[in-house]
């Protein structure tokens, strides 16, 4: 189990974007991968998925800087969809002797062997979860990578067979995952809140405007130091009630990336306790942004 990873700081957010010309829409332009607050209705849109020469975007750093965990929020990518991320200097704009390169990966990675599954299901041959999971939340995507000091970060994406023949993404996100020196405690709680509007007739009758439901992941840490501690008030402060904060529990469980991950406001903002050195605790919960 890999540590839960939280961030409160976007660091996509103070880079120059761009992308190819002819690769992006000019009515829903990359820039809007970085605008906070309308996630779905000003997406980026790319209207060349089957070109890779056109299919990709970059992010240059005012200085170099460590991205631990990119992400990309409220995409439309397909599930045949991949991704690769390339890091590289400054000076290297042709990405000839990149830092890092991922291997080409897939945006929904494969879960289980053939002879897990059902035979004629949707995913019996390629063994992700079933499309009709992963249709009961908002596409995310959280790509970690290894640590490299660099000053372009370059991301490629392989959607060829998008049945749109575009794919939209609504924000992009750059994680330097503050993560305490241990991991948060057992048992956190994951709840989904009901949002539909339910009226009653004379009769009994229930009449209902269904409306997606929302989630809800509180968490605690404890035996945090003091400077750990801290940096949750930090977090109160900054991020307040409304700004977009992101927590990823466990970065190598891709099936529990789907349900547990998602961008968010704080619904309730974390305090910190003092007793000891290294007794600290700090609580917070995390309300998911639905547009």
């Amino acid at each position: 189990m890999a540590t839960g990873r939280f961030s409160d700081l976007n660091l996509f957010a103070g880079a120059a974007i761009s992308g190819p010309a002819g690769g992006w829409s000019t009515a829903w332009p990359l820039a809007n991968l970085l605008t906070e607050g309308d996630y779905i209705g000003s997406p980026a849109r790319c209207v060349a998925p089957t070109d890779l020469s056109l299919s990709w975007f970059e992010l240059v750093f005012d200085e170099p800087t460590v991205v631990q965990m990119p992400a990309l929020f409220f995409h439309t990518l397909s599930m045949s969809a991949r991704y690769r991320i390339t890091v590289t200097t400054l000076a290297d704009a042709a990405y000839a002797a990149p830092l890092l390169q991922t291997d080409w990966e897939w945006v929904f990675p494969s879960l289980y062997d053939p002879e897990e599954l059902e035979f004629g299901a949707d995913n019996s041959f390629a063994g992700t979860l079933p499309l009709g999971e992963i249709d009961l939340f908002k596409r995310h995507l959280f790509a970690p990578i290894d640590e490299a000091l660099g000053q372009r970060l370059r991301i490629e994406i392989d959607d060829a067979e998008n049945p749109d023949g575009y794919f939209d993404i609504g924000g992009a996100w750059g994680a330097a995952g503050f993560s305490p020196t241990l991991n948060f405690e057992r048992g956190r709680d994951l709840v989904v809140v009901a949002r539909d509007l339910i009226d009653e007739a004379p009769s009994g009758r229930l009449f209902a405007e269904e409306r997606a439901p929302r989630r809800e992941l509180s968490l605690t840490w404890a035996n945090l130091l003091d400077p750990e501690a801290r940096r949750f008030i930090d977090v109160a402060m900054r991020s307040r009630g409304t700004r977009t904060v992101l927590f990823v529990p466990d970065v190598d469980e891709p099936a529990a990336l789907i349900r547990e991950a998602f961008p968010a406001t704080l619904s309730k903002l974390p305090g910190a306790r003092f007793t000891y050195p290294g007794l600290g605790v700090s609580s917070l919960t995390l309300k998911e942004i639905l547009a």
